[in-house]
């Protein structure tokens, strides 16, 4: 028995060749209306019969790699473009945050890179590239501003303009004392962090050598009692809230024990030089690492 039905391919063999050559001319990506617009019509074809063919063309296109598809037209419409729409967002957007700039202007900008593009899809795209680390993020240049995201890493904050006179002063004063002592840079090193990681007395308060054995259990119900009443609390506010016997190097050393037994979260300060040495000590300080607030772990 023979057939009746003819498939549009039979009746227009040269769509393919003209949705391949259409797809390769335009400028930015095509929606399938927008590819039909222009094809030649098989004769005796009607519109949807054409508009299935076209799709199974672009397809097949894209199975071989030959197209790129992606949901970046309007409300997430299938778009289709002889480059990689998302690839070519994310070249765009590593050349646009070769300054940081914050998310909003970022994807401002990207989204005049390729016409018709949804701002939907050029959010998903930063926002994957946030996740992926592709893009990173800088501290604010004001203090109402929020974080600026990069092509690169941010430089270490001893290393940023703001700092760079006094570190500058702190290198010419360790080379003339290097050369007046004879020591050697490790030992200067060693003596530094020694000498940086002591927490210095609060004025005018008795120093407690030799806590009672219970401190340590009294002060981790004092602590998880504070952060159990609010989400976020300052460890400085804390600290002053705090018996006069735990304020010093003994809070610091509960808020870690804590930490380690993952029953608080605590917060590191991006830029802990942005504080005085009196506005760092009332934090809690491991090295050159400050942490200023602590959460309770659900």
């Amino acid at each position: 028995m023979t057939s009746t039905s003819t498939a549009p391919t039979a009746a227009a063999p040269g769509l393919a060749e003209s949705v391949r050559a259409k797809l390769a001319a335009t400028a930015h990506p095509l929606k399938l209306a927008e590819v039909l617009k222009g094809l030649p019509k098989p004769k005796k074809a009607r519109k949807e019969e054409l508009e299935a063919e076209v799709r199974a063309i672009l397809d097949a296109e894209v199975h071989q790699a030959r197209l790129f598809l992606h949901p970046s037209g309007k409300g997430g419409e299938a778009r289709y473009w002889h480059h990689d729409e998302k690839r070519h967002l994310q070249e765009k957007a590593l050349g646009l945050a070769a300054t940081p700039l914050a998310l909003n202007a970022l994807r401002t900008k990207l989204a005049k890179e390729v016409k018709g593009v949804d701002a939907a899809f050029v959010e998903a795209v930063v926002r994957e590239m946030v996740g992926d680390d592709l893009l990173f993020e800088h501290p604010s240049k004001t203090k109402a501003g929020g974080p600026l995201f990069g092509a690169t890493p941010p430089p270490p904050a001893l290393e940023t303009d703001r700092h760079k006179k006094a570190v500058a002063k702190l290198v010419g004063d360790c080379e003339k004392l290097l050369k007046a002592s004879g020591a050697t840079a490790d030992a200067l090193l060693r003596m530094l962090q020694q000498r940086l990681t002591m927490s210095p007395t609060p004025p005018e308060r008795p120093v407690i050598s030799d806590p009672p054995t219970t401190v340590p259990d009294t002060l981790t119900d004092l602590i998880l009692k504070a952060v159990a009443n609010s989400p976020v609390v300052s460890l400085a506010e804390l600290r002053r809230e705090m018996p006069t016997q735990f304020q010093g190097r003994v809070f610091d050393e509960t808020v870690f024990e804590l930490f380690d037994a993952g029953r608080v979260t605590i917060s590191q300060d991006a830029d802990p030089m942005r504080y005085t040495p009196e506005e760092r000590a009332a934090f809690v300080q491991d090295g050159d690492v400050l942490f200023t607030t602590i959460t309770r772990r659900s």
